[in-house]
């Protein structure tokens, strides 16, 4: 054991079906009562790029709910999400605007974080696959349907 684990704790892993490896941040102690977030990530419509996910839990596993939401997100991204974020998108008229005529192209689903520790609630982030693009939109899910869009910059 190296001394940094000794003092800071050690980090964990969690293999999961859908979303493969989560790795927890450094947990010390035993107390199950104590929230520790989990990341990892997954690879979505063959993207270069890969998305990150956040979940929480305990000292032993992500949150089951969690696991379920992200999934349930991961899953259906290409027959539930992205046609809701594109209608979304047209309503807003954000595809007139030119750096998201082409959104579906250009971004790809950055990062899913948990915006509440019990319900269906995530930010999603749209971000650009062009590294040197700065602006990004942040979607809120809640129960499975679209809550917020919004164009960063």
């Amino acid at each position: 054991m190296k001394i940094l684990d000794i003092f800071l704790g050690t980090k964990k892993t969690f293999k999961h079906s859908v979303l493969g490896v989560l790795t927890s941040e450094r947990i010390k102690g035993n107390n199950q009562t104590k929230k520790y977030s989990w990341f990892g990530a997954v690879n979505l419509n063959n993207y270069q790029k890969e998305t990150f996910i956040v979940a929480e839990g305990n000292n032993n596993t992500p949150s089951k709910k969690h696991l379920e939401y992200i999934s349930e997100i991961v899953t259906n991204w290409n027959t539930k999400y992205l046609k809701q974020i594109d209608q979304e998108i047209k309503k807003q008229k954000i595809n007139q605007k030119p750096k998201f005529e082409n959104w579906e192209t250009n971004f790809y689903l950055g990062q899913i974080t948990p915006l509440d520790d019990d319900k269906p609630h995530f930010e999603l982030t749209l971000e650009p696959i062009n590294k040197n693009e700065t602006d990004f939109i942040g979607i809120e899910i809640d129960t499975n349907k679209i809550n917020k869009l919004e164009i960063y910059n």
